[in-house]
């Protein structure tokens, strides 16, 4: 999960809050992945 903080803040940080939209497929395969293995993430992201 410090790999999201990390991505959310630094676009909050860079000035880009009205991107974090775009990074929510990403940030959900990335916090699923782990759980639900990568076929099921990938499914579940969009």
């Amino acid at each position: 999960m410090g790999g999201i903080y990390a991505t959310i803040h630094r676009h909050i940080a860079a000035g880009g809050h009205d991107r974090l939209p775009d990074l929510l497929p990403s940030l959900t395969y990335v916090a699923l992945a782990p759980f639900l293995g990568p076929a099921a993430a990938d499914a579940l992201r969009s």
